[in-house]
């Protein structure tokens, strides 16, 4: 927050925007993308999963489990991706700044290529996340 002349103004972050950037990862079998913060609250979502709110809550504890275990017991520092298979798709998960970014996909799409956009789209979102939320 910073205050002018007792005007506050706060950095806000752009829902259409942000939508439009997760949309161009929507396709070749990419179904939804979805953002949450770490407490697992909707930020963002985009495709064809209408409980995008409660899978972005499930998929930030999950993240968030699998990272505090790594750092617990195996001393690991960052993890970097998180990918599994359902019987309905694939998900991969990572960070970006403080939020967690998630990509939702059929089967028929490989990991290496879900992995890749994954990493493409948190690397184009990472500035802009870091600006708004530090």
């Amino acid at each position: 927050r910073r205050v002018h002349g007792g005007i506050t103004s706060v950095k806000m972050l752009k829902s259409a925007a942000l939508r439009q950037v997760l949309q161009q990862s929507v396709n070749n079998g990419v179904k939804s993308a979805i953002v949450v913060n770490p407490e697992g609250s909707l930020v963002a979502a985009v495709g064809e999963d209408k409980s995008s709110k409660t899978v972005g809550a499930v998929l930030s504890n999950i993240w968030n489990d699998y990272d505090d275990t790594g750092r617990t017991f195996m001393g690991a520092t960052d993890m970097k991706v998180l990918m599994f298979e359902c019987e309905d798709g694939k998900i991969a998960v990572t960070r970006s700044s403080k939020l967690i970014l998630c990509l939702y996909a059929d089967n028929t799409v490989e990991f290496g290529l879900l992995k890749l956009k994954l990493e493409k789209l948190s690397s184009y979102l990472e500035e802009p996340f870091k600006r708004i939320f530090g």
